[in-house]
């Protein structure tokens, strides 16, 4: 189990890009990790999601989010960040088995203003990843940065699942 503290999640909902789908926070529906990134950490999260999905191998079982520092992006260069995006997408969409939807397992989210980052009380992940569980209900688990980022990250996924 996990030292970290439960408490009610922020009220804010995030909308992935490509699929349109949304995640509010504090109701998720189910429970889903938070992989708080920006562009220059963005080669982090592959090892944290093989972790997590070596025991939660099925989105049914456990959602996982990377929510993006939007912050680096003016409005103008938005539309070149989401197409950036867009390609992820599609490049994570291609390594799925057949007949499974994309808009199931790939949830990339940028979050223009940081609310996310801010409210988890994170102000930077340009060097390092974050991570936060979230139980089907809200309750937040996390946040995490530092060492042992996949290990925690399981943990808090396990805490999530358990109190869904």
């Amino acid at each position: 189990m996990t030292d970290a503290a439960a408490h009610p999640a922020p009220e804010i909902t995030l909308e992935a890009t490509v699929s349109g789908r949304e995640l509010t926070l504090n109701a998720p529906g189910q429970p889903t990790l938070l992989l708080l990134i920006a562009q220059d950490s963005a080669g982090q999260v592959d090892p944290v999601v093989e972790k997590v999905r070596e025991t939660y191998p099925h989105t049914r079982d456990l959602r996982v989010a990377t929510v993006i520092d939007g912050r680096p992006f003016p409005k103008l260069v938005r539309p070149v960040a989401e197409a950036m995006i867009k390609s992820r997408y599609q490049e994570e969409a291609g390594k799925l088995d057949d007949g499974e939807e994309p808009a199931e397992w790939i949830y990339i989210i940028p979050d223009w203003e940081a609310r996310t980052m801010t409210e988890l009380g994170i102000t930077d992940v340009k060097q390092t990843i974050a991570v936060a569980a979230l139980s089907a209900d809200g309750t937040l688990f996390g946040p995490h940065q530092g060492e042992d980022t996949a290990d925690r990250a399981l943990e808090l996924a396990n805490a999530a699942v358990a109190a869904s």
